[in-house]
């Protein structure tokens, strides 16, 4: 967090991305708010399903989710009613198709960072974002 901060002082990031709440988009969260910069989150399952639970993570979870500029959601009826009751703006949500990770992932010993950094633009670019996420997301705030 303190390059990122560091960063800032030359350049203030148009857009500031947490993939995970946790630790990714909690620390996404703090930054773009030090940094008065727009927030979009994406949620994993185990953050709405178990972490979310968690008595101590949960007031967290929740401002985190609902001053974020956008949430990207899953299309699960359930999620987004556990987002909309954290306090997530209706007009916030984005559902995404999603894409999971490459097997890779989960074979530390074939974890190939510069294979994963070159196919990042085509993963993301099939994922299944509104074209206009990130123009968007200035006008919520």
């Amino acid at each position: 967090m303190g390059i990122a901060l560091a960063a800032a002082k030359s350049r203030t990031p148009d857009l500031v991305i947490g993939w995970y709440l946790e630790p990714y988009g909690v620390a996404a969260s703090i930054f773009g708010r030090l940094a008065d910069s727009q927030v979009i989150l994406r949620h994993a399952g185990s953050d709405l399903g178990r972490l979310k639970k968690v008595a101590d993570l949960a007031p967290l979870y929740n401002h985190c989710l609902a001053t974020a500029s956008r949430v990207v959601a899953s299309n699960n009826q359930e999620a987004m009613q556990i987002l909309l009751d954290a306090g997530v703006r209706r007009e916030s949500l984005v559902q995404a198709r999603g894409r999971r990770l490459d097997g890779s992932f989960r074979e530390p010993t074939r974890f190939d960072f510069e294979v994963l950094v070159e196919e990042a633009e085509a993963f993301f670019c099939n994922y299944g974002f509104p074209t206009r996420l990130p123009e968007d997301a200035d006008r919520l705030e």
